[in-house]
């Protein structure tokens, strides 16, 4: 890929923006045949912050266990809504990758040019590129850290009349932090059946609130060497930083789930984007070796943000999406 300014600047952007968001509403619910018959088993540790439940004394954990057997065990079609404590953090860590590509345009130095590039166009290009997803949740309250870094560096050179060539090398490095908090509003479980038919499929749903902050940061240097003197090296870099507001919707089915989470964040401060919306859906598995869970989704985030005017002009107007792919530890 030729060293364009502005292909470059997207190629950074498309390469190290951060996913994701992790999967940590799957739980390990209790079996009726279980319940029913030679007593009732504790629930599995796995994504404890889906069920929480009390971590006192003895008889304070079997009264919270038989309120929610008697919960569980209900045969109506009414929805069980599910309510307990923990006085335990649960962490969950997600390294990632998202591979994403980027369409719309962009403006740098007054000058706009058309987005249209490919993971592969990044991919060719890319010197380092870090992401990792953290939560921490205790009762209903969880927090989370995103971090992304990306270095891309494109060479080329050009060959000019007499034997000369013109020498072109950009260096981007690109950093997007989101940080924010998570509120429970709830875990819920659907009615197990009516008679005597009860379902063996154990399923909840779990819906979380979302507020926080992304910050973006991002630097740009062109050098040019060649045969007749000058050597131009050309830098800038932006910075922005939104607020987020969203939610979480998690349905688990046995050990498999199902994610999907939303937030929109800009308002046009000042300081941040005119408006920002960020989607994404996701589907996992925990394995039954050290509670780890393989995640794959897909990502689409929308951002509009300018500064300045005439040769100082930077626009940034684009979609980045792709898919994504992870793996969670939890602990």
């Amino acid at each position: 890929m030729r060293s364009c300014f502005v292909c470059a600047v997207l190629i950074i952007i498309l390469t190290s923006l951060c996913i994701g968001h992790s999967a940590n509403a799957q739980a390990d619910w209790i079996d009726d045949e279980q319940l029913n018959g030679e007593g009732a088993p504790g629930l599995s540790d796995s994504w404890l912050h889906t069920i929480a439940l009390g971590d006192g004394n003895e008889s304070s954990d079997a009264a919270g266990r038989e309120s929610l057997y008697a919960q569980v065990n209900k045969t109506t079609t009414d929805p069980t809504f599910i309510e307990g404590s923990s006085d335990k953090w649960q962490f969950t860590i997600i390294p990632y990758l998202w591979l994403m590509g980027i369409n719309g345009k962009t403006t740098i130095k007054g000058r706009t040019a058309n987005l249209d590039v490919s993971f592969g166009d990044i991919w060719d290009n890319l010197d380092f590129a870090a992401e990792v997803h953290i939560e921490a949740w205790k009762d209903r309250y969880g927090f989370f850290i995103d971090t992304s870094y990306a270095k891309i560096a494109m060479k080329d050179n050009v060959d000019l009349r007499f034997d000369n060539t013109l020498s072109a090398k950009f260096v981007t490095q690109f950093f997007l932090g989101e940080f924010g908090g998570f509120y429970r509003l709830g875990t819920w479980q659907p009615g197990g059946g009516t008679g005597s038919y009860k379902s063996k499929t154990n399923t909840s749903l779990t819906l979380d609130l979302i507020g926080g902050g992304r910050y973006w940061y991002l630097k740009n240097e062109l050098d040019i060497k060649g045969p007749f003197g000058g050597n131009p090296n050309v830098k800038d870099s932006q910075n922005w930083f939104d607020f987020i507001v969203g939610g979480r919707a998690n349905l688990a089915i046995n050990k498999f789930f199902i994610q999907l989470r939303s937030d929109i964040c800009g308002f046009g401060l000042g300081f941040s984007s005119d408006i920002s919306w960020n989607i994404a859906g996701y589907i996992g598995y925990e394995l039954p070796w050290y509670r780890i869970t393989p995640i794959i989704g897909y990502r689409a985030l929308y951002d509009k943000y300018k500064n300045g005017s005439g040769d100082n002009r930077f626009v940034w107007d684009a979609w980045i999406s792709g898919p994504q792919i992870g793996v969670a530890f939890q602990f």
